[in-house]
């Protein structure tokens, strides 16, 4: 299971933004997070029918219905199909809905009182329900079922009205028409494929804006809105696939916590305090958090190289009480890439610097901040990895880290006077043993 695990159930998904709930978490040193919600998809056409209402000689299309990764297949708007058997006129309705509450609506909106049987069914996620309405039980609302599993449609409900035309069908004839109605009604529904997409807003000192950019890139995040005044601090709205809220969310806690004053004293940066708003709880399910065993931290850390730096570092971030094994390898790979970023940063500073006039020492410097760069740019990919449960890949990637500085320092070398300087010796040093540590956490998994 993921780290700060979400799951989309009670997740009810509709088109457009629907409920919000607050609540604060407290972190240590004053840092607060607080957590909404916001829910929004994006509805991207996988078909090409444009016609509300179809008859029995519309010609149907075979659509994409295919969609994976946090996302399903519905319909974009609702539409109808009508065929007449044996005298009986049959009316095929099939329209989105997001959940229990909104098919019973749905089937209000259309049902109609005069005719004989409005029978109907409807699926969302794993939840379906089917009524006959007065049909031999088994012959309306079963075929109806089977029609919407067998578009591959999701999140949505047909409801089929029956005006009765003097004769009888018989079972098997009213399956065959049930059935076939929902499926023609289906065939013939345009369809796109929503993206499940969530809003996080994080209110952040602008100075650290580009940094949180940097950081949240590789993660298809959108910047949707920002809300700043030049040097002022503010909040920046993105826009994220939900699957991915978890590691999105960690990495921006990561980055700005570090940078701020839970790591004051490891990475030599100025006391800040930060707050954040993230979209994170499901309405009916808000205590989705994984409770970590009190000494998983410490059993973890046992089969780490150093032992002392993985317990300190973990216990430092207080998401740790929140992550299993996978979450702790997570969250020492965001120690590391604040280690990088800020070394990069101090290197960037470096070469600004008016009491810098050495033309070798400034071209080792910039060789050393894209170095620093590459090695956050790895260190992001390996949490992709252990995300995806591709432990091999981040494996490699957190090795690659961990090599990437000694280029750096036999840039210095390069040059007869120029002395590796202490203080980026000590970040070195200290990154390799933060990627040591996350290592040896992900040899916990059994690789």
């Amino acid at each position: 299971m993921p780290v700060a695990a979400i799951t989309p159930r009670n997740f009810n998904l509709s088109f457009q933004k629907y409920y919000q709930k607050v609540a604060p978490i407290k972190f240590h040193q004053g840092i607060r997070i607080f957590v909404s919600i916001a829910g929004v998809g994006c509805c991207v056409a996988t078909g090409a029918n444009k016609a509300m209402v179809t008859t029995a000689a519309a010609t149907s299309s075979n659509s994409n219905r295919s969609g994976g990764g946090g996302a399903y297949t519905g319909i974009k708007e609702i539409v109808r199909f009508e065929k007449e058997i044996k005298k009986s006129k049959f009316i095929a309705v099939a329209g989105p809905i997001s959940d229990e509450q909104s098919a019973q609506s749905f089937l209000s909106q259309v049902r109609e009182q005069r005719a004989t049987h409005n029978c109907w069914a409807y699926k969302v996620g794993d939840q379906f329900r089917s009524n006959d309405d007065g049909e031999p039980s088994g012959t309306a609302g079963k075929p109806i079922h089977s029609a919407i599993e067998s578009s591959g449609i999701d999140r949505v409900m047909v409801v089929v009205i029956r005006y009765f035309g003097g004769i009888k069908l018989g079972t098997g004839g009213l399956v065959r028409a049930y059935g076939g109605v929902a499926s023609e009604c289906l065939k013939n529904a345009p369809t796109c494929l929503v993206k499940s997409r969530v809003r996080m807003g994080v209110e952040v000192p602008f100075d650290l804006l580009g940094v949180l950019y940097h950081q949240l890139q590789s993660f298809h995040v959108e910047d949707i809105k920002q809300d700043y005044e030049t040097g002022k601090d503010g909040i920046t709205m993105f826009d994220i696939p939900f699957q991915k809220l978890g590691v999105v969310k960690l990495s921006a806690v990561l980055l700005l916590g570090l940078l701020g004053s839970v790591f004051d004293n490891m990475l030599n940066g100025t006391g800040r305090l930060f707050r954040f708003a993230f979209v994170a709880f499901p309405r009916q399910n808000p205590n989705f958090l994984i409770q970590a065993d009190s000494t998983l931290i410490q059993n973890t850390c046992k089969n780490t190289k150093y032992y002392g730096l993985c317990v300190s570092s973990l216990k430092s971030v207080p998401t740790s009480i929140n992550a299993d094994t996978k979450g702790l390898a997570v969250i020492m790979v965001g120690i590391g890439t604040a280690n990088a970023t800020a070394t990069s940063s101090y290197l960037s500073s470096q070469l600004i610097s008016s009491s810098i006039n050495d033309t070798n020492l400034k071209k080792v410097l910039k060789e050393c901040a894209d170095k620093y760069g590459y090695v956050g740019d790895a260190l992001q990919a390996s949490v992709q990895d252990l995300g995806s449960e591709s432990y091999d890949y981040a494996y490699m990637h957190i090795t690659a880290a961990a090599d990437n500085p000694n280029a750096c320092h036999n840039a210095f070398k390069r040059y007869p006077g120029l002395a590796y300087p202490p203080e980026l010796a000590r970040r070195e040093e200290g990154l390799k043993h933060i990627c040591d540590v996350a290592l040896g956490i992900i040899d916990n998994f059994g690789l």
